[in-house]
């Protein structure tokens, strides 16, 4: 716990430095969107192998990675053959509220045996998670293995390759795929569901990197070796391009990242790393034989039109949530109630030892500066809140619905409980 809060103290997203961070072949071909209007509807199956085994989406861990076009119909049905009925929540995607999986709130959990169709039209271009979702979220853990990465692709597809890596390092029983048989809890970080994978990059290419942490109570502490890294987007919104503070990013449960990279000078490592696990190596970066000038910079990505230029602070709705505590849950009082198109500003009060992660639906806020007099130029949907601070939030509400708020107690935060709350647009 010690190394991860001094890991957390020493990272920032923010440029001045004072921002705190806050299966394949046939079963990926039949979760890839429709071609055509004859295709059959994709479809993500939840079952587990074994009776000990954990559940896993179409047979695989992470769930295979989903496609979707900007402003375009997305369509999937999932088919519950777990032993347990939960909700599919879609993080980041700022959807109709009906579609959220919010459970318990927004969404009725789809019962074991049945089947359900999703659907909806997500806005936003950019890289999302999707997990599976219960009311208590003192039941998430054992539902964790259920989750993947969402990519909606732009409407004008960006001409640059592209890599999707869906980071977690939260313990849950693997199964053996030999014998079925559960394996003991295990924490250390995997991406792709592998121990590390391989990414070849020529001198000279820009490749755009899409990282999700599908996580429930672990972050991770990404560092780069051997390339040169700027984010272009955070938690799925496109973001003034920059160079993460030391080469490294704070990676929160449900955080995404988008990054170009570029082969650095140099004889390496070449590598993504978690320095949250040890220095764990994520990816290895392998030098391919072609060579190129490097160019001298990447396409530019243009701020998301529909979300708020300003958010104006006077008139503010404000609202605080005491993390560590019961909070209202989702079946109790909303933590606020406001009309559409309100600004709302959300404090979340650690007063306790632990670290949360904290995730809001439905929306994209500002995190605020400590006086309320600014914020930092980036979205975020999900973010960390270390022990015995308060981080402030601004958004427009402009999406109505009832949203829910989650709090999860990171990994080693011991006796620490979950915190849930929901707030109203009308």
């Amino acid at each position: 716990m010690s190394r991860l809060i001094k890991g957390i103290e020493s990272v920032s997203w923010s440029l001045d430095r004072r921002t705190l961070l806050a299966g394949l072949g046939a079963t990926l071909a039949t979760c890839l969107l429709p071609r055509n209007a004859h295709a059959a509807v994709p479809a993500l199956v939840a079952s587990r192998a074994a009776p000990a085994g954990a559940p896993k989406f179409s047979g695989d861990w992470p769930g295979p990675i989903l496609r979707a076009k900007q402003g375009a119909p997305f369509e999937i049905e999932i088919d519950n053959r777990f032993d347990r009925p939960f909700s599919v929540h879609w993080q980041g995607v700022r959807l109709d509220n009906a579609s959220d999986g919010a459970a318990g709130l927004c969404d009725t959990p789809i019962p074991p045996g049945a089947r359900r169709t999703i659907r909806f039209v997500p806005p936003d271009a950019g890289t999302y998670i999707y997990r599976a979702d219960t009311e208590l979220l003192t039941d998430l853990p054992g539902l964790a293995s259920l989750s993947g990465v969402l990519v909606v692709d732009e409407d004008a597809p960006r001409s640059i390759r592209q890599e999707v890596l869906a980071v977690s390092a939260d313990p849950w029983r693997l199964a053996s795929p030999e014998t079925g048989d559960a394996q003991a809890p295990r924490a250390r970080t995997t991406v792709n569901g592998a121990a590390e994978t391989e990414i070849a990059l020529a001198a000279g290419e820009r490749v755009l990197l899409r990282i999700g942490n599908i996580g429930v109570h672990s972050p991770q502490l990404l560092r780069f070796s051997g390339v040169m890294p700027s984010v272009v987007a955070i938690d799925g919104q496109p973001c003034p391009a920059f160079p993460p503070l030391r080469g490294r990013i704070v990676l929160p449960p449900g955080g995404r990242v988008d990054l170009e990279i570029v082969l650095a000078e140099g004889e390496g490592p070449f590598g993504i790393f978690d320095d949250f696990d040890r220095g764990r190596l994520l990816a290895r970066i392998v030098k391919a034989e072609s060579a190129t000038a490097v160019p001298e910079g990447g396409e530019a990505i243009a701020e998301n039109p529909r979300l708020p230029r300003e958010i104006p602070l006077e008139n503010a709705a404000r609202a605080s949530l005491a993390l560590g505590s019961p909070g209202g849950g989702r079946t109790g009082p909303a933590l606020l109630t406001v009309e559409r198109g309100r600004t709302v500003v959300l404090a979340f009060q650690n007063n306790t030892g632990a670290v949360f992660a904290v995730h809001w639906h439905g929306h994209a806020a500002r995190l605020l500066d400590a006086m309320d007099d600014g914020w930092k130029p980036w979205w975020h949907d999900s973010l960390i809140v270390p022990p015995n601070m308060t981080m402030r939030i601004a958004l427009v509400a402009d999406n109505p619905g009832r949203w829910a708020i989650d709090a999860m107690p990171l990994a080693g935060s011991q006796g620490a409980e979950p915190t849930a709350s929901w707030f109203e647009v009308t």
